[in-house]
């Protein structure tokens, strides 16, 4: 969908002054939060954009805390319980979450800012591929942070597998780890040692949080990357 801005000059200088064109990405609908350990996400079918519309993708960022998973989930109180900086980043990132119009270098540069990165997945054990490359059309996607089989926290779209979730290797400097991303006790380990710049200390933690975004990706007539809304997916426990 194409978006058309006017002016606020008087209407006889519109022609000198012209239009500025947006192309809109629909946003990913609010996911249905089952618990603190999982969520439903029904992605919109896009197909009426064919030619802007490339993927979905899911930034994410891990918070170690004291604090027992309790309260109002949406509330600023309970992010700021978990870990303060969580509310902070949170209400950094509400620019990106209230705004159907955001610039694709104010989207990038606030997910750098706060540490947020790209998710990756595990492709049966094989390859760690970006989830972009899984979000590519309309579905139902199912994220489980309960460690069903020992596998860890899973993706799963539609009837498909169940895809073991990854953080990429570009942000401990190491090669990624099934057990690193989603174990509280080797977040904890591992944060003593600076090179996970994904994990939000906290004083005496002994779990962890993540919290995620989702933004459909697209490209303009100038084949510039383009993003819609994101939308918050939530804050869940890591086992």
């Amino acid at each position: 969908m194409r978006i058309i801005k006017l002016s606020l000059l008087s209407l006889f200088l519109i022609f000198s002054c012209g239009l500025d064109t947006y192309i809109y990405l629909e946003p990913v609908p609010n996911p249905n939060i089952i618990d603190v350990n999982s969520v439903t996400i029904y992605l919109p079918s896009l197909s009426s954009q064919p030619d802007e519309f490339r993927h979905y993708i899911i930034y994410y960022r891990i918070y170690l805390s004291n604090h027992p998973p309790a309260g109002t989930p949406n509330d600023n109180q309970y992010r700021y319980d978990i870990n303060p900086a969580l509310a902070s980043h949170f209400n950094s990132l509400l620019s990106l979450t209230t705004n159907d119009i955001v610039s694709a270098s104010l989207v990038i540069s606030e997910f750098n800012r706060l540490s947020y990165f790209p998710l990756y997945f595990d492709n049966n054990l094989t390859n760690f591929l970006p989830i972009s490359s899984l979000l590519t059309s309309d579905g139902v996607v199912h994220i489980d942070f309960t460690n069903p089989d020992n596998i860890g926290p899973y993706i799963r779209v539609n009837t498909g597998s169940n895809f073991p979730l990854i953080r990429p290797s570009v942000v401990n400097l190491m090669p990624p780890n099934i057990n690193s991303f989603f174990h509280s006790n080797d977040l904890i380990n591992e944060t003593g040692q600076g090179i996970n710049i994904d994990v939000h200390e906290n004083s005496n933690p002994n779990r962890s949080y993540v919290s995620m975004y989702i933004l459909a990706v697209g490209i303009d007539d100038n084949y510039s990357p383009i993003y819609s809304r994101a939308t918050h997916i939530g804050i869940f426990l890591l086992p």
